[in-house]
């Protein structure tokens, strides 16, 4: 056997394994499970194999992989690297490579569940340690990222929680402001024209008083007292219109003050849902045709299509169809 048909029939023999795998723990009921893989004889030749139980389901399975012992570690790696999309998998997990040894047990492997508890102890004995300390690399480093996300992601909810405060605030102080700048505009034109009419009032009453006085020869105490309450009115005047132009700038700092946190709050908003709004302008630019949204982004049921039977078809049915790529282990 050529390398290069090693790397290509391990790549079959790792789905076939993976599907096994997903198949099992699609099990409603919860399930422990074993994979080895090892080196048998089969018709006189050593070769990789994969034995398979599920004892609660009575279920048993041996195989020739195809591939000859001097390649068990391309089918190792191949495999491991097959198993670190469930690191990212909301309903299967998969350990760290870890090594158990005693009287009975010799395993070299990781552990692969579902969150209703079924387990699969996948052993590799014998592996390469460059091999499993290479997926233990990517195991770190894919927790490692998880946790700088996860600090992300609570920095962006503070963000967006006092986005939230700024923007309701903005928008109170821009609308009060508004209304106090209207209610300013509106009380400054009722002085002013308050004011012209005191003045026009003022002005005819002074010219009574002032022929008044001439005509009762008063000494003018008629004019003087006209004069005094004509000035005491465009005082009242002057001091309501100064009220209504401090309205004016009071609402109008206040409705900047508004405008101002309304834009601080947009930028918070913006930053907190920056990773949001990028993978949605990613989406629009991608191509609508199925054929490549399915190269691009394979849907869940298009990789369940792909992965194995339904549980509902059982363990026996979802393997016919690798029966005559597979030979039964002696």
């Amino acid at each position: 056997m050529e390398i290069s048909e090693a790397k290509e029939l391990s790549k079959v023999r790792s789905k076939l394994i993976i599907e096994y795998i997903n198949e099992i723990l699609s099990d409603g009921n919860k399930l422990k499970a074993k994979i080895n893989l090892g080196i048998h004889e089969v018709d006189g030749k050593d070769m990789c194999t994969a034995d398979i139980y599920v004892p609660y389901k009575d279920f048993e399975r041996h195989f020739n992989l195809g591939i000859t012992p001097e390649y068990i570690s391309i089918l190792h790696e191949q495999l491991l690297n097959d198993l670190i999309p469930y690191l990212d998998d909301n309903f299967i997990g998969v350990t760290r490579f870890y090594s158990l040894r005693s009287n009975n047990l010799l395993f070299d492997g990781v552990r692969v569940m579902n969150i209703m508890g079924s387990s699969i102890m996948l052993n590799m004995y014998g592996i390469d340690e460059n091999i499993s300390s290479e997926y233990n690399k990517k195991y770190e480093e894919y927790v490692n990222n998880l946790q700088s996300t996860d600090k992300i992601l609570k920095s962006n909810k503070k963000l967006n929680n006092t986005s939230k405060i700024l923007l309701t605030i903005g928008i109170i102080l821009l609308v009060v402001g508004v209304i106090i700048t209207i209610t300013g505009f509106v009380n400054f034109n009722k002085t002013r024209n308050n004011m012209m009419n005191s003045f026009n009032n003022s002005a005819s009453n002074m010219f009574d008083s002032f022929n008044n006085s001439i005509d009762n020869d008063d000494d003018g105490r008629e004019f003087v007292d006209s004069m005094k309450e004509s000035a005491t009115s465009v005082t009242d005047s002057s001091k309501n219109s100064f009220n209504s132009v401090m309205l004016i700038g009071l609402g109008g700092f206040i409705s900047v003050a508004g405008f101002v946190l309304l834009i601080a709050g947009g930028v918070m908003a913006y930053i907190a849902h920056r990773r949001e709004i990028t993978a949605y302008t990613t989406q629009q630019t991608m191509p609508i045709k199925k054929e490549t949204i399915n190269d691009i982004t394979p849907t869940v049921a298009d990789a369940a299509g792909t992965i194995a039977k339904s549980v509902s078809q059982g363990f026996e049915e979802g393997k016919k169809e690798t029966d005559d790529t597979q030979n039964k282990v002696d």
